[in-house]
C-alpha cells in the first residue's frame, strides 16, 4: 500500500511537471513569434548600395525622421564611385529622399532633433576655407554648408592627429561641441585635447 501511494504521488508530480513544461514551451514559442513579428514589422531598408560599395556610420535625428550617414556609392547625380559623400536621408517619405551634403568622409555626424542640421568633421576643402586640409568642423543647415573652425596644425605632417574632431549637436542645432588639441581661443597653448563649444546664435 505505501508503494502504491508513493507511485500515485510520483505520477501526480510528473503530471504537474509536464503541464508546467508545456506552458513554458508555449510561452517561449509565443515570445519568439512576437520578436520575429516585431523585427519584420519595424525594419526598413533606407539605402540601395551596389556591390563593392558601402554605406555606413549613420546617425538618426531625435524625431526619427532623418538619418545622416556616409557612402561611397553613387547615391546622387553629383556622386561618383570613387569618393565618399555625406548624405541626409528623409525616411518620412517612401522611398526615402536623399540630399547630398558634401563630397567628403563624415563619420558619425551629429544631428539636430528634427534633422534639419548636421555637423561633422572633415579634412576636405568644402567651402574654400580649408586649403591646408586640417580636420575642421562643418555644419549643414539644410541649405548651406559652413566651416565652424579654423584649425592650424603645428606642422603639416601632423595634420592627421592635430585638429578638431567628434562634434555633438544640441537639439535645436544652435550649439555644437567638439574635441580639439588646437589653440582656438588662446587658452590651449600646451596642445592638449580639450572640449570646445560653438554657439551659432548669430548665424
Amino acid at each position: 500500500a505505501p508503494n502504491r501511494k508513493r507511485s500515485r504521488a510520483l505520477n501526480a508530480h510528473a503530471g504537474r511537471f509536464a503541464v508546467v513544461l508545456t506552458i513554458v514551451a508555449a510561452a517561449a514559442v509565443c515570445l519568439v513569434a512576437h520578436v520575429a513579428h516585431t523585427e519584420n514589422g519595424t525594419l526598413r531598408r533606407v539605402t540601395e548600395t551596389p556591390p563593392e560599395r558601402v554605406s555606413l556610420n549613420p546617425s538618426i535625428s531625435g524625431d526619427g525622421r532623418k538619418v545622416a550617414f556616409e557612402s561611397n556609392a553613387a547615391l546622387s547625380s553629383s556622386a561618383n564611385n570613387a569618393s565618399f559623400g555625406a548624405y541626409v536621408a528623409d525616411i518620412g517619405s517612401a522611398p526615402a529622399s536623399l540630399v547630398e551634403v558634401a563630397r567628403t568622409r563624415a563619420p558619425a555626424p551629429a544631428v539636430s532633433q528634427d534633422g534639419s542640421r548636421i555637423a561633422f568633421a572633415s579634412t576636405s576643402n568644402l567651402t574654400g576655407d580649408n586649403g591646408d586640409g586640417n580636420s575642421e568642423i562643418f555644419r549643414f543647415d539644410g541649405a548651406a554648408l559652413r566651416q565652424l573652425t579654423d584649425t592650424r596644425a603645428s606642422d603639416a605632417s601632423l595634420r592627421a592627429s592635430q585638429g578638431s574632431f567628434q562634434p555633438s549637436m544640441a537639439d535645436d542645432g544652435r550649439l555644437v561641441a567638439f574635441a580639439s588639441n588646437r589653440d582656438h581661443v588662446g587658452r590651449n597653448l600646451d596642445g592638449n585635447s580639450e572640449i570646445f563649444r560653438f554657439d551659432g546664435a548669430a548665424l
